[in-house]
């Protein structure tokens, strides 16, 4: 049976050792520590006990018949992470580990291979450690290996096998029911399922491109999506910027992940008369000014009043004014029409300098960035965006006219 496996890595912990040893031991500590107390959801009932970590110096291999149980574990074990100023990068795969912890004893479990056992013997008493015998471990390790950013790689392998494990489980709650009820059934809970867990990022394999990768990331929890945790991120974004682009870029990758993690829809929209509008609500560019009630976190810092460590990312960060492309794009993907919300994005775009570049080659943004279809959408939209500003620019020179007007008549 082909079970699930993961590989984890901490990031930025050579980094820390070079700066301080102290530092550098905590984090080790922690590290180890919320390893083994976020194992403790192994126990819930609703997660499989057939799973094994196995953790050394800043990484852990895991190993786990259920990928709703792996996807827990990792997700549980990021916000203690996160929290602690602490992120990794990980893969997921299908596969096996066929792991064993050797411990020293002069009885060799039977699965160990005999080449291992020859190579063991008499030396037993010296060794201590965990032997892996499957060229999985490899598979999973490349992929964590591949992933140059913040994150959770998610490969697409394992998703047959985990519309198999919930199609099984549907059959032996549905016995009675037929197979078209059951594929229906087990599509419409992979589904729902999927959208609970997955959501896309994009990250860059080498500093010294523009090419962006798109893959699945676990979706950020509303508990994660809190302004502590995005001022943890965006301070260690900068910090690590500064002292190397080239491990900087990572944490664009978990920005992103924030970003397709969010629910846009829940913005509250007044206009300065006191009418309340919807999010899905089509723009009038004739409309009053209006004001947005407990936006987003991403949305404020990125859109409304900029955070000041994002002013400086955009100025020397690799390709930031991607992530203003992305928030647009998952605007697009959740809001059917044109509306202030939109409106706003695309004014602050425009108003970015390094975004405004590629106004004019909008074909060289990867589509994971800005979709083909988006790309259209905002040529259309941008239009309406200058005309709007065109307006509200000729409605103040009128104002000024008139009350330079009505001085003159006063004096």
């Amino acid at each position: 049976m082909e079970n699930y496996i993961a590989y984890l890595d901490l990031l930025g912990i050579k980094d820390l050792a070079k700066y301080s040893s102290k530092k550098y031991f905590s984090a080790m500590e922690d590290f180890r520590n919320h390893l083994i107390s976020s194992a403790e959801i192994f126990n819930d009932k609703n997660f499989s006990s057939k799973s094994e970590i196995f953790f050394f110096s800043d990484s852990a291999f895991i190993e786990t018949d259920d990928i709703e149980t792996l996807f827990n574990y990792l997700i549980y074990l990021r916000q203690f992470l996160n929290r602690n100023e602490l992120f990794f990068t990980a893969a997921i795969t299908k596969g096996n580990l066929s792991a064993y912890n050797f411990n020293g004893s002069p009885e060799i479990n039977e699965d160990i291979d005999k080449t291992i056992k020859e190579l063991i013997a008499g030396k037993h008493k010296f060794l201590k450690g965990v032997i892996f015998q499957s060229k999985d471990i490899s598979d999973v390790y490349v992929l964590q290996n591949n992933l140059k950013g913040v994150g959770v790689f998610v490969h697409e392998s394992i998703f047959d096998n985990w519309k198999k494990d919930i199609r099984s489980k549907v059959q032996a709650k549905n016995s009675n029911k037929s197979d078209s009820d059951i594929d229906k059934i087990t599509d419409d809970q992979f589904k729902s399922l999927f959208d609970k867990y997955l959501t896309k990022s994009f990250y860059f394999p080498s500093i010294n491109t523009n090419t962006a990768l798109q893959y699945y990331d676990l979706k950020l929890t509303p508990t994660e999506l809190h302004e502590s945790f995005f001022s943890i991120i965006i301070e260690r974004y900068h910090s690590s910027n500064v002292k190397n682009k080239k491990y900087g870029r990572f944490y664009l990758s978990h920005l992103a992940n924030w970003i397709s993690s969010e629910d846009f829809s829940k913005i509250e929209i007044i206009t300065d008369d006191g009418e309340s509008l919807t999010s899905s609500t089509t723009l009038d560019i004739n409309n009053a000014e209006i004001n947005f009630v407990n936006p987003p976190i991403i949305f404020k810092k990125l859109i409304l009043s900029e955070h000041v460590l994002i002013s400086e990312l955009k100025k020397s960060a690799h390709c930031f004014e991607y992530l203003y492309f992305f928030l647009l794009n998952s605007l697009y993907n959740q809001f059917e029409n044109y509306n202030s919300i939109i409106s706003c994005t695309i004014e602050t775009i425009n108003r970015n300098l390094k975004c405004k570049k590629y106004f004019t080659k909008i074909d060289e943004l990867p589509s994971c960035v800005l979709s083909l279809s988006n790309k259209e959408r905002f040529i259309h939209d941008y239009h309406l965006v200058l005309n709007n500003l065109s307006n509200k620019k000729e409605k103040l020179a009128a104002e000024r006219r008139q009350k330079r007007k009505g001085k003159i008549e006063t004096d």
